[in-house]
């Protein structure tokens, strides 16, 4: 089944405009002062979707995954890796992104992930060829605007293979185990 891109970047813009983002964010950056969420294509494509400014006049650039389920309460913990970003034209997951912290965010639960981009990256190539020969690969197509598809492919790796880059924060209201 394919989904539209336009249609998944309104759906983003949804949630980030429905979950109490500040508190969930200020969980994982607690000197958070300022949230600015982007609405373009561009900054989208560019892997920047929130700017965070800190107590320090610091500024974050944070790409946010939005799941609609927390796998932890299905007794697993996961993290949706994009393997490959434009299968089609061999353009690897997460190549070109300008971001600073990946997020995910567990809407069901407000419980928030954040891993450094770089260092997430460089573990994600390390552990490359392990992860796809020991793990299911989850391909969605997708249609941009002007009706062309294209393929991304993803894993779901377990947290534990990044758990020294983690940080983790739950939204008060909605802690689970």
């Amino acid at each position: 089944m394919a989904t539209y891109f336009e249609e998944d970047l309104s759906q983003s813009l949804l949630d980030t405009h429905r979950l109490p983002l500040v508190k969930i964010l200020r969980g994982l950056f607690p000197g958070l002062v300022n949230l600015q969420t982007s609405v373009t294509d561009r900054e989208d494509i560019s892997g920047t979707d929130a700017l965070i400014r800190l107590r320090d006049n610091q500024h974050l650039k944070t790409d946010l995954k939005f799941r609609s389920l927390d796998p932890r309460r299905f007794g697993n913990d996961d993290l949706a890796v994009e393997t490959w970003s434009v299968f089609e034209k061999k353009i690897p997951g997460y190549f070109g992104k300008q971001t600073d912290y990946l997020v995910w965010i567990f809407k069901d639960t407000h419980r928030a992930v954040a891993v450094p981009f770089h260092a997430f990256r460089k573990r994600v190539a390390e552990k490359r060829q392990m992860l796809l020969r020991t793990l299911p690969t989850q391909t969605q197509t997708t249609i941009n605007r002007y009706g062309q598809s294209y393929e991304s492919h993803h894993l779901f790796v377990p947290a534990w293979i990044f758990q020294d880059l983690i940080i983790e924060a739950h939204y008060p209201s909605k802690k689970i185990a």
